[in-house]
């Protein structure tokens, strides 16, 4: 048996067609199919994602923006759930991407010994990284300490000196990433 599509006009099987949730039975056997066939839904459901996609961007940070602490409290709950499984893929990844890590950590130390100026104040620094340890150990939540000004930052680069540091919680120090907001 077929049936003809009312998008593109094709005669199909009904194998083409997909099943109406609510099948009447009694009034021919077409009845219980859609009127367009597979390929024509795909097409127009791809148009009308396609079409809502930006406007769903743009509503998504607007409730994001509206709903921080929301939004913080949801990411902090997943993350605590899935956690141990989050941190042995990135310990997977570290171990198969061993080259694009010791990169990284390169271009880090190079960059903190380029901003280093001979007027820093090392003891200083030092005491804020211990500060840090200290209160990791005082707490359990894992600090960093977090530079104000990025070393490496798009808007502007800061210096790896005791007053462009500061100890964030590492949630909050993940969420800032490479930002500065002046």
């Amino acid at each position: 048996m077929s049936k003809k599509c009312n998008k593109c006009g094709e005669v199909k099987d009904f194998n083409f067609f997909y099943t109406k949730k609510e099948r009447r039975i009694g009034k021919g056997a077409e009845n219980g199919y859609r009127g367009k066939c597979k390929t024509c839904m795909a097409s127009s459901d791809k148009i009308r994602s396609d079409a809502t996609k930006e406007r769903r961007a743009f509503t998504g940070k607007l409730w994001r923006s509206a709903n921080k602490e929301k939004k913080a409290a949801t990411t902090k709950a997943w993350y605590q759930a899935n956690r141990e499984q989050l941190l042995a893929t990135a310990r997977e990844w570290r171990k198969a991407n061993r080259d694009k890590c010791n990169a990284g950590k390169a271009k880090r130390r190079a960059a903190k010994l380029l901003r280093t100026v001979s007027w820093a104040n090392m003891k200083a620094i030092k005491d804020i990284y211990a500060e840090a340890r200290r209160l990791e150990k005082a707490t359990g939540i894992a600090m960093h300490v977090d530079h104000i000004l990025p070393l490496q930052g798009k808007m502007v680069s800061g210096l790896h000196v005791e007053t462009n540091l500061q100890i964030l919680t590492w949630c909050e120090n993940i969420s800032k990433s490479n930002n500065f907001k002046p």
